[in-house]
Parts: structure tokens; sequence; C-alpha cells
């Protein structure tokens, strides 16, 4: 009777942590369901909010340059094992002031991962474990390069975050908080603010 009290036990356990796991897991699903993952090859666009603001700060905190509009284009070339991954393909920027004013866009290249557990910051379901590598945006005249890795704290910073609403588990984010550093910014740091949601279709997709 021991043993099996002891064998039942254990595989309680172990259902626990399968479902504990894979609930907050890094995969995008099609709805807030959570039922049909995101096919590889997919294209999602995501862009800022209306009122949102693309930044660029120097290391003194002061406004380099802000775009009231902005969309980066993005291509799923991973979405299993706990890990979704995209590739940049191109992206857009409007009504920009200071740096770029004569226009901004985002070269294809660049890979934007989320992987890792999640974490709550304030009504948001966040996870810390994201990354937007060789993400590089063009002016005439000056290529800028970011590798901006995961931020941390709460509410995180100095990173990049995705998240998304606790309750209705959509839309998803892709976060650049305070996000460090622009490289060949022209000045000797640059940092960027930045929140970009999925859009049209993806606009239902879910991380779970």
């Amino acid at each position: 009777m021991r043993k099996r009290i002891t064998l039942a036990a254990t595989l309680a356990v172990a259902v626990i942590g399968i479902g504990a796991s894979s609930a907050s897991a890094a995969t995008l699903y099609t709805t807030a369901a959570h039922t049909t993952a995101v096919p590889v090859g997919t294209t999602l666009t995501a862009a800022i909010p209306s009122g949102s603001e693309h930044r660029i700060y120097d290391k003194f905190g002061g406004l380099v340059n802000v775009c009231f509009g902005a969309t980066l284009s993005l291509k799923v070339t991973q979405n299993s094992a706990g890990v979704f991954k995209a590739d940049a393909t191109g992206g857009t920027f409007a009504s920009c002031i200071g740096i770029g004013k004569e226009g901004i866009t985002v070269k294809p290249g660049g890979t934007l991962q989320v992987s890792g557990s999640s974490v709550v910051n304030g009504s948001n379901t966040a996870w810390l474990g994201t990354t937007l590598k060789v993400l590089t945006w063009e002016i005439p005249g000056l290529v800028m390069k970011g590798n901006f890795t995961s931020a941390a704290g709460s509410p995180p910073i100095n990173g990049v975050f995705t998240q998304q609403p606790t309750t209705a588990k959509a839309p998803v984010s892709v976060v650049l908080a305070n996000a460090k550093t622009l490289e060949n910014c022209g000045f000797a740091e640059c940092n960027v603010s930045a929140n970009y949601t999925l859009t049209g279709t993806a606009a239902a997709y879910s991380l779970g």
C-alpha cells in the first residue's frame, strides 16, 4: 500500500510540474484558448499603438529622436519546445523628429526570441527571456544596430521583454524599455524606448 501511495504522489507531482511548465512556456498560439500554435513561416506585423512613440535617448536622458508611427515586420522561424523565434523582414517609421527625420527604415535581418517562463508585470504577463538581436535601422548616411538583451526588474527596464494582458491574453507586445545600447547612433550611448504590438490577424495571437 505504501508503495502505491508513494507512486501515486510521484505521478501527481510530475503531472503538476508538466502543467506548470507548459502553461508558461513561450509558445505563440493563434487564439487565447492556446490550442493551435502559429505555424513557422507565418508573417506578422507589430506596430506602435496610436498615442505611443518610438524614442531614442542619449545617456543623459536627452531626446535624440522621436517617431510617432512605426512598424516591424516579422516572419516566424521557430515556435516549439518553449522557444518562439521570428526574423525581422523590414519595417517603417513615420513622422520623426531629430536624427532620422529624413526617413528611417528597418533592414531585413535581426531576430526576436522569446523563451522561458512568465512573470507578473502589473496587469500584464511578461516574458523577460526576450532578446532582439542585430536589428538594423538605416538612416540616409547612417546605419544603427540594436543588440537588445533581456530586461530585468519590476517593472522590467534596461532591455526588451514581451508581454500581454493577463486577463484577455492578447494582444502580444514587444517592449523596448530603455533598451541599451543602440550602436552607431552618433552619440556616446543611445537607449531606445518603444512598444510594438501585434496587429491585424496577429492581434488575436497569445503567448502561453
